[in-house]
């Protein structure tokens, strides 16, 4: 797995990439209103470095240049609000895949659009155009009014755009970090993690975050500080990495399986030809995920290899029908807890009088015949839904 540093360095740099339509578009406007004043100055007397109009002079010149940045404005907001929605689901897809989680178009639409310290950010994206748009308006007034003169109207310009580029450029990097953050507590969550260790290097300029830095803390701790702490924080947490967290990874991310399942078709345990036929199956029928009782399941593409290497009596049409039915149609459901202390919830389905139990937690998936006393403990476990 790719360093978190490295993946979300990675990430925010190609958010930049993502944002040059938005700077070229910010600069195209920045020029336009400069060769509007630039007009202005040929067309009109200048006495003293001072533009030097009547009433209805000012007025006409005011008037055409507001609806100049009116409709600029507009037109920008609308094309930022698009390109920055692009930048933040792609960051969203990249996070879920980074933990092997399994995303889903509508739940991180959701994420993207949540409020962050009251607003959404699109608000955020209009309420900075339309702050910028008051400053250029006011900038233009002074200008013709004489209190910013010919030699300084360009500069106080270019610094109103040099503030927009700017509120882009944070914006987007903090719903970065508050996706990343969100992603990130998911992942925690759905995999028992305890302890998580601060990590401040992409945000080194702010003296509390890097306090915190390297501080490790329990996932459950009140005073562990959320993330992201202040705008352009770009602060994250880690799992702390013990015996226990490595072996969970080498189980999650399936480290090995493919060799492993090689060995055995290798040595003639399973025959290459019907695995392939099964694999493709079982990919076919988690497609569009199982609808189970409380859930929808997906599966991540690698789950039969999982399940063909340690089961090889699973591979087979039937009993991957098996596996589905025992999803669809259980007979009861429990929360599980292997020896790692990872929970998940076990499906148990009466296949020809023997208990074909079918565990999932998140895009994993394993499932097979157990000893009755293993079916027995599950059963020890806390009831999630059972039939009626």
């Amino acid at each position: 797995m790719m360093d978190r540093e490295k993946f979300l360095e990675d990430i925010y740099k190609s958010s930049e990439e993502g944002l040059k339509e938005v700077y070229k578009e910010q600069e195209e406007n920045k020029e336009n209103i400069l060769k509007e004043i630039a007009m202005i100055l040929l067309t009109y007397t200048i006495v003293d470095n001072v533009l030097s109009l009547n009433k209805k002079e000012k007025d006409s010149c005011y008037n055409k240049l507001s609806k100049l940045i009116l409709s600029m404005f507009g037109d920008e907001i609308k094309n930022s609000t698009e390109t920055i929605n692009n930048i933040l689901i792609d960051a969203a897809e990249k996070n879920f895949k980074y933990y092997g989680l399994k995303d889903n178009k509508r739940f991180i639409e959701k994420l993207v659009n949540e409020h962050y310290r009251g607003l959404k950010f699109s608000d955020r994206v209009w309420n900075n155009g339309n702050d910028i748009s008051k400053m250029l308006h006011k900038e233009i007034k002074d200008f013709l009014n004489g209190k910013i003169n010919a030699n300084q109207i360009k500069s106080h310009i270019e610094k109103q755009f040099d503030v927009n580029k700017y509120n882009v450029k944070r914006l987007v990097d903090t719903e970065i970090a508050r996706i990343e953050s969100k992603v990130t507590e998911n992942y925690f969550k759905e995999y028992g993690i305890k302890k998580v260790r601060y990590n401040a290097c992409l945000c080194n300029t702010c003296d509390k975050c890097m306090s915190d830095h390297n501080k490790v803390f329990n996932v459950d701790d009140s005073n562990r500080p959320s993330l992201p702490r202040h705008p352009n924080c770009q602060c994250f947490y880690v799992q702390e990495d013990d015996e226990k967290t490595l072996v969970m990874n080498l189980q999650l991310f399936g480290i090995n399986e493919r060799k492993e399942l090689q060995k055995l078709i290798d040595n003639g345990v399973i025959n290459k030809v019907n695995y392939d036929k099964c694999y493709k199956y079982f990919n076919e029928q988690f497609r569009n995920g199982v609808t189970t009782p409380i859930e929808i399941v997906y599966n991540d593409k690698d789950r039969f290899i999982h399940i063909a290497r340690r089961h090889t009596n699973m591979i087979s049409k039937k009993q991957i029908d098996n596996i589905i039915d025992s999803l669809r149609n259980p007979n009861e459901i429990y929360k599980t807890i292997d020896k790692f202390g990872i929970e998940g919830k076990g499906y148990v389905k009466n296949i020809d009088g023997n208990q074909l139990l079918t565990i999932v937690r998140s895009g994993i998936i394993t499932s097979y015949y157990p000893s009755e006393s293993y079916i027995n403990k599950v059963k020890r476990g806390e009831l999630i839904w059972a039939k009626r």
